[in-house]
């Protein structure tokens, strides 16, 4: 069977459709039966809820032996990233394994997707953001939603600086459930950060935000431990009616979020004339 064009609207949700092209179905053998499935997948900018589509080569593959399963790729490009999912699916059992790796994709497209399919609830500019992964997932088709997910090799890059974890797992999509988990962070620049975050910059007291190189550990959103050296914080003062910048060179500690308050310990700092060592502590509201 051979279809050239093929669209398919789910109503469920508003603006949401995918078409298929070059569309083929081939009957390998009767007994067993084996069939393979082939084609061509766009999904639309209204679908993905973004401003531009992506297309994808789809293969699905039957074989119905004393396991029946089904088998399915898809391989596709997002705007200047790719990906590949990998599904298996067994009738019988209602069993699925899932895995896939996602390289460079466009973080100001993937945003809009995961509010639309509510993944998402806050808002984040991803501009100048790419998000690279693998994940894994398997279970029950019944209860697809509390399977655990696990994603490695996770990266976000851009001009924010690197954001990067070696293991995520998700243990529930509905309600949203996540282990505690490590990041690595380098050359985080606090400015675009906060671009990212769309959050104003903090105060006018302050010039450039500076860099960050260290680590988090997320436990959930009231515990959070970051570790690392800051650099290039800039205080703004005035000297004689002249505006003049403060640079601190290095600023070395950590943070604590515990509850809605955070705790700072400050073990050293040195800006470009002179070094301080010792201990400073401050402590702020979640806000700060």
């Amino acid at each position: 069977v051979k279809i050239r064009h093929l669209k398919i609207i789910y109503e469920a949700k508003a603006f949401t459709s995918i078409e298929v092209q070059k569309f083929s179905l081939k009957i390998q053998s009767q007994q067993p039966r084996r069939m393979t499935i082939t084609g061509k997948i766009n999904f639309f900018g209204e679908t993905l809820a973004g401003e531009y589509y992506s297309k994808a080569d789809i293969k699905i593959e039957y074989d119905e032996n004393e396991t029946p399963r089904f088998e399915a790729d898809l391989k596709g490009s997002w705007r200047e990233g790719n990906y590949l999912i990998k599904a298996e699916f067994q009738p019988r059992s209602s069993e699925f394994k899932l895995n896939g790796n996602m390289e460079h994709i466009p973080l100001f497209q993937v945003f809009p997707l995961l509010k639309k399919y509510h993944l998402m609830e806050n808002d984040f500019n991803g501009k100048q953001a790419w998000l690279s992964l693998s994940f894994d997932s398997s279970g029950k088709t019944s209860a697809i939603e509390k399977s655990l997910f696990k994603i490695s090799n996770f990266r976000v890059e851009g001009d924010l600086g690197a954001i990067e974890s070696s293991g995520i797992e998700i243990e529930s999509l509905t309600p949203l459930a996540v282990r505690p988990m490590d990041f690595q962070l380098h050359g985080v620049n606090l400015d675009k950060l906060f671009v990212f975050l769309n959050r104003p910059h903090p105060s006018p007291a302050l010039g450039h935000l500076g860099v960050f190189n260290g680590s988090a550990f997320f436990k959930n959103e009231k515990q959070v431990e970051i570790v690392g050296d800051y650099s290039g914080l800039e205080f703004v003062f005035s000297n004689r009616g002249k505006r003049e910048m403060q640079t601190m060179s290095l600023i070395s500690g950590e943070m604590l979020l515990k509850g809605d308050s955070w705790k700072v310990s400050i073990r050293r700092m040195r800006p470009f004339e002179w070094i301080l060592e010792g201990n400073i502590s401050l402590r702020a509201d979640r806000n700060w």
